[in-house]
């Protein structure tokens, strides 16, 4: 009797623990669903903001666009090297930020100037912050040396084996 007790207190915890399973599945599945109905402009625009990749390049043309639209001399521009992190909240310690040190010297005839390049670069999608911002004369042009951070996300690489077993 003890046993058949005992047997019904296991079979009772067991269909609690695949019920649970079945609501997180079904919860991954409304996930995914959700997700294919995400709209390719939308992923665009997000990839735009974070990308997976350092997007030097891109950075590059937003840097010179902007200068250019601002009527702001681009003097020089410096990567530094690529820092990765954890990302917040990421389930594996294969997702991660990375983040591009930027350093650019830049020149003026007035702040106003400076005021708009920082607010366009502020404006753009690409995420970015600006750390630190030296000033310097040059004359009647003043030289501002810009320090900004941008970053990219690498996401987690779910590994076959685990993906598989997710399946089932």
């Amino acid at each position: 009797m003890n046993g058949l007790k005992t047997r019904n207190a296991e079979l009772g915890v067991d269909i609690e623990r695949l019920t649970q399973e079945r609501t997180y599945l079904q919860s991954l599945d409304q996930s995914i669903v959700s997700a294919e109905n995400i709209s390719p402009a939308v992923l665009n625009r997000v990839d735009q903001a974070l990308p997976r990749d350092s997007g030097i390049p891109e950075l590059l043309t937003l840097l010179g666009s902007v200068s250019e639209m601002d009527g702001v001399k681009l003097n020089s521009v410096n990567f530094s090297d690529v820092k990765t992190s954890l990302a917040r909240g990421a389930a594996s310690a294969t997702s991660s930020v990375m983040q591009t040190q930027i350093n650019i010297s830049v020149s003026a005839a007035d702040y106003p100037q400076i005021k708009r390049f920082l607010g366009h670069l502020e404006s753009s999608l690409r995420l970015l912050d600006v750390v630190g911002i030296n000033v310097s004369l040059d004359g009647e042009k003043a030289m501002y040396a810009i320090q900004l951070n941008a970053y990219a996300f690498r996401p987690a690489v779910v590994p076959k084996a685990a993906a598989e077993k997710k399946k089932l």
